[in-house]
């Protein structure tokens, strides 16, 4: 059994939880504030922003995805972890749990989450995709993406474009 394979769970110690499965039973899943807080006092939020600065800082994958799960241990609506926790699963090429990862935030309220974050959500699935080599879903999902525009900070911007070689 090789590093990659141990990375990707299909084998795991007895006393550590696979972190690259999630176990969400028990966890409230209706909408909650940004305020609601675990034992530590942090929200899914404080949590979230751990994960991306591990990403960010020396690309600490492992850590990172502990601080997503986490998150959405308090709040499994918060997007920023569900993208979060897609992007390292993404970067570590387990894609299955990733597009997971994206889906729930499709399932989100679109009242509740900005545009920009299902059209983030489409592209990275149609990324996913790709590498799987499934090019005609990988087209849906850009396909999906570039249908969305969203505003950031008062500019309008296109949805995500379909890449040329798709």
């Amino acid at each position: 059994m090789g590093f990659l394979d141990k990375l990707r769970g299909k084998e795991q110690k007895k006393d550590k939880p696979n972190p690259y499965d999630l176990d969400l039973d028990g966890v409230d899943k209706e909408y909650s504030a940004l305020e609601r807080r675990d034992g530590q006092g942090k929200s899914s939020c404080d949590w979230s922003l751990d994960g991306y600065w591990f990403i960010h800082n020396g690309g600490r994958i492992d850590e990172a995805i502990e601080y997503f799960n986490k998150a959405l241990k308090i709040d499994t609506r918060y997007q920023g972890a569900w993208l979060g926790r897609g992007y390292c699963l993404m970067s570590l090429g387990i894609y299955d749990k990733a597009i997971a990862c994206f889906n729930e935030i499709l399932k989100l309220d679109p009242d509740v989450v900005a545009d920009c974050c299902f059209a983030e959500a489409w592209n990275k699935k149609g990324q996913c995709y790709e590498a799987m080599g499934n090019e005609g879903e990988a087209r849906k999902a850009y396909f999906k993406a570039n249908e969305l525009e969203y505003t950031k900070e008062g500019d309008t911007y296109p949805g995500l474009k379909i890449p040329t070689h798709i």
